[in-house]
């Protein structure tokens, strides 16, 4: 699959609401997760990036955390919807200029460790671009106890 379809398959999820595509989606992911996941590789937990909460409701739904729950449904793996939220609001990524994104997310996002202590998180995005929301994301997760983080995600935009 070209990364023009990849793209396109992902915004017809979130502007166009086809939703029926997350269970092809997460299978994608799944294979290429049974490859990275080793068996005996420790407690895993999947946890979605949190969209701002205006911007959710505005969609009905949040496709990181959709994402999500179709992969533990797939894997078995725990998926925790509260384990990571948005601190505050900022200006959309797709909307800021590439180089400020890393300021705008900085601090944006807190986890809570009771949750994901010394558990290995599965960060779910659909598209990673510069990689400033997923980072903001993974440093909340292990400032609050996480052994470590890996990002899941189906497209990246270069």
């Amino acid at each position: 699959m070209t990364d023009d379809h990849v793209l396109k398959l992902i915004h017809l999820v979130k502007f166009s609401r086809y939703t029926a595509l997350i269970p092809h989606i997460a299978r994608t992911i799944q294979q290429a997760l049974e490859t990275f996941l080793e068996p005996e590789s420790g407690q895993w937990v999947l946890v979605p990036v949190p969209m701002i909460r205006k911007d959710e409701k505005r969609r009905g739904f949040n496709q990181a955390e959709r994402l999500g729950w179709e992969l533990s449904r797939l894997t078995g793996i725990t998926m925790d919807s509260s384990a990571l939220r948005r601190r505050r609001r900022g200006r959309p990524q797709s909307q800021t200029a590439r180089e400020k994104r890393a300021e705008n997310v900085r601090g944006a996002f807190i986890a809570y460790g009771s949750r994901i202590a010394e558990k290995h998180v599965l960060l779910v995005d659909d598209l990673v671009t510069s990689g400033a929301t997923a980072a903001e994301c993974a440093k909340a997760l292990l400032q609050s106890g996480a052994a470590s983080v890996a990002v899941l995600c189906f497209g990246r935009s270069l």
